[in-house]
């Protein structure tokens, strides 16, 4: 016959990465758990490092600027609109 599981074989493991997710999962599982006896919940601190950029490459950093003017770009017409223009100054 297969084996019982009670309460006291209860072992919780709740992922952490300050997102506002994680929040709604650790509060849910305090609160389905806080009356309930020889439960084990452990938070394990979970995070995805950023990769190394080189950054003397000359080509990733003028793809950056590229990306940056552009974005500038899209942001200033969802600002002022399709048919503002900057003067240079501005810029």
């Amino acid at each position: 016959m297969g084996k019982e599981v009670c309460m006291a074989d209860l072992k919780v493991l709740v992922p952490y990465n300050y997102t506002k997710n994680d929040e709604k999962t650790l509060d849910f599982v305090t609160q389905r758990y806080s009356q309930t006896e020889d439960v084990t919940i452990t938070l394990m601190h979970v995070y995805i490092p950023v990769p190394d950029v080189e950054v003397s490459d000359r080509t990733v950093m003028a793809r950056l600027i590229e990306n940056m003017a552009y974005l500038r770009q899209k942001i200033r017409t969802k600002q002022f609109g399709e048919h503002f223009t900057w003067h240079k100054a501005f810029i």
